[in-house]
């Protein structure tokens, strides 16, 4: 794994599931983390206790920060302390997402909304505020954790898949934009990972599955098998470059065998050999490979 001492990366939604495990790995690598939670304070603390408590642990490296990222004055306040400690930042993961499922015609309103203002709204509000720091430093590595839903969709979650597609829509368009100034903005499609987001709906995820397999040929083996987001050991390797010939392996997840969805240039779900990527590679030749 690659010394990624002396860079600091933000990562929302750290202290459960996959954030956690990015945020873990980030740690392992040596970098900094400043992970982004929602309410959820007894997670947070069980984190950092889980860290202080590591053998690998030698100085504190996790700082951890209640923030509800669809609120833009909670996310200028958030970075504006991030840039009075750290000065600027070098990576920023956005995972924070929720799920409100119900079918669109039964749907409320107010789940529409909420979706949409955390997984799609609270991308646009970190990774803003993101960029003007990495500006600074004329360097940066943006991720979105996107979802397999973006592209094909589950009833249901109409809700979800569009606030997932509409973050792979914003990393087209941002990756142009600050591709000149060293700053890249890659998504990455985890598929089902074990985590408390899914486990949600844990009673008709193997029916879905089974759907998928149908239609798209993508096969898994038996789903419960799914991996977890508490052993990144086991997980498939997301690479954040920190130079030229330096990569940091986090995770994406991988369950049986994928078979890839799309062309060249995007839309994939993984692969038998390692992570692909949602992202726009004639912007970004040099991103996260």
């Amino acid at each position: 794994m690659t010394d990624f001492h002396g860079r600091k990366a933000v990562v929302s939604g750290a202290t459960k599931g996959i954030g956690k495990a990015i945020a873990r790995a980030f740690l392992a690598a040596g970098a900094t983390v400043i992970g982004v939670y929602g309410s959820d304070r007894k997670a947070a603390a069980a984190f950092m206790l889980e860290w202080k408590t590591d053998a690998s642990y030698l100085e504190n490296r996790l700082f951890l920060f209640p923030c509800d990222v669809s609120d833009e004055s909670a996310v200028l306040t958030f970075f504006a302390e991030v840039e009075k400690k750290f000065d600027t930042i070098d990576i920023l993961v956005n995972n924070a997402g929720i799920r409100r499922d119900a079918v669109l015609a039964m749907m409320h309103s107010d789940d529409w909304h909420r979706v949409i203002e955390v997984n799609l709204t609270g991308t646009f509000n970190m990774s803003k505020q993101a960029v003007l720091l990495m500006m600074k430093q004329k360097y940066g590595r943006i991720i979105h954790i996107t979802s397999p839903m973006a592209h094909m969709g589950f009833e249901g979650q109409a809700n979800y898949a569009a606030s997932k597609a509409g973050q792979i829509g914003m990393m087209r368009s941002l990756c142009k934009e600050t591709a000149k100034r060293r700053i890249t903005v890659n998504c990455v499609s985890p598929g089902f990972i074990d985590t408390e987001l899914h486990r949600l709906r844990a009673d008709g995820l193997a029916k879905s599955i089974s759907t998928i397999d149908q239609r798209h040929r993508v096969v898994f083996r038996d789903h419960r098998q799914r991996l977890t987001g508490d052993h990144p050991a086991r997980l498939q390797p997301l690479h954040i470059t920190r130079g030229a010939n330096h990569t940091m392996t986090v995770m994406t997840g991988k369950i049986g065998r994928y078979k890839i969805l799309g062309n060249a240039r995007g839309f994939f779900i993984g692969a038998r050999s390692s992570a692909k990527y949602i992202g726009d590679q004639a912007a970004q030749r040099t991103s996260l490979y």
